[in-house]
């Protein structure tokens, strides 16, 4: 669970004013707001930058406390996902079910993509929603293993 009591925070041209965030387990959310505020949020939860004022609670405890034992814990969704640009779908997924050694069946999972017939192309060259359908499908089935 992540709790934000009344979050206020100055860096440079960037306030942050009584944010207050409550999410439990197995929820997430999105915040729109500009890259610079992103950072900086992100920033505070992980204990990178002090707070000015209020809190920050994961699972009832201090966010830098936790952090130093649970990092392991804490999953984050990028605003850009990092590709590996110049391999095809069938490499990148060869490349991770083997850093996970994740018994999935991968083409399996492009089945279910409708990307299998184009397994053979290079990241490069798929489309936007093509990419952005497989980066966070693969992601979610890996996570499901």
């Amino acid at each position: 669970m992540l709790k934000i009591k009344k979050l206020y925070k100055e860096k440079n041209n960037i306030v942050l004013k009584n944010i207050d965030v409550d999410l439990n387990k197995k929820s997430s959310v999105s915040i729109e707001c500009s890259n610079e505020i992103s950072d900086l949020l992100l920033d505070l939860i992980l204990g990178k930058e002090i707070l000015g004022k209020g809190e920050i609670l994961i699972d009832g405890i201090k966010n830098s406390e936790y952090v130093k034992g649970n990092i392991a814990n804490i999953g984050i969704v990028l605003r850009e996902d990092a590709l590996y640009e110049n391999m095809t779908i069938d490499d990148y997924m060869k490349f991770f079910a083997d850093i996970f050694r994740n018994e999935v069946d991968y083409k399996k999972v492009l089945m279910k993509l409708a990307l299998l017939d184009v397994s053979n192309t290079k990241i490069k060259k798929l489309s936007y929603s093509q990419k952005n359908c497989y980066d966070r499908n693969w992601c979610n089935s890996r996570n499901k293993c």
